[in-house]
């Protein structure tokens, strides 16, 4: 990873690896400073916008996860904004019904990251929903 810095220091999709690890080591606040860095050098990327959402909901800064959310639904009302995003950030949230609802839309308009939601660790808390399951199953993942 560090060489991709070396050759590259604002790759984005680096500072998105690079929160992974440092939340591995429990450094929160360095990989919430990443995750920043990789929103702001994204250029729009709702993938960066919604990993730094969800994180800043699951460590104590809803209001920040809000704005973030709010700023991916606005950027919905103009251009293609995939379902997972903003359901992410309702995960972090514990807005379930939300999350829930971003999932289902994700289905329907086949976003591809639908194909990782059973694996990822942040849509934990769905994983019991009985509509999460029959999502699943409907996906054939399960």
């Amino acid at each position: 990873l560090q060489r991709v810095f070396d050759i590259e220091p604002d790759f984005w999709v680096a500072h998105m690896m690079r929160a992974g690890l440092l939340l591995r080591e429990d450094k929160n606040d360095e990989a919430l400073a990443a995750l920043e860095q990789a929103d702001r050098l994204a250029d729009g990327s709702s993938q960066a916008a919604a990993a730094w959402g969800n994180l800043l909901a699951r460590k104590g800064y809803p209001e920040r996860a809000r704005a973030v959310l709010a700023r991916l639904l606005e950027q919905g009302r103009t251009r293609y904004m995939p379902p997972v995003s903003p359901g992410l950030v309702y995960a972090g949230l514990g807005e379930n019904e939300a999350a829930m609802a971003a999932l289902e839309k994700g289905y329907a308009v086949r976003d591809p990251r639908m194909t990782l939601v059973q694996l990822d660790g942040r849509f934990k808390a769905l994983r019991e929903d009985a509509r999460f399951v029959a999502l699943m199953r409907r996906m054939k993942l399960v």
